[in-house]
């Protein structure tokens, strides 16, 4: 019953340009090449923190499988 599920939530191939790829590995790289790609800043849009002091959190304080806010992500993701 597992395997069956898991043959229709997988990816077989993929198509990166005009190119179709369909090795694991291969696959699984264009996937991350392509988010990686996609949340990419040239030239990121940041507000000047001149003259500003704030406290950081240190890595220390976070614990790898703490939630750190609404969207579920814990550090270990970042």
């Amino acid at each position: 019953m597992a395997n069956s599920r898991r043959k229709f939530n997988a990816i077989l191939r993929i198509k990166v340009d005009d190119s179709i790829f369909d090795e694991d590995s291969v696959v699984n790289g264009a996937i991350v090449d392509y988010y990686e790609s996609f949340y990419h800043e040239e030239h990121p849009l940041r507000p000047l923190l001149n003259g500003i002091s704030y406290n950081s959190i240190n890595i220390d304080d976070l614990g790898k499988e703490k939630a750190l806010g609404p969207d579920g992500f814990n550090i270990a993701f970042f």
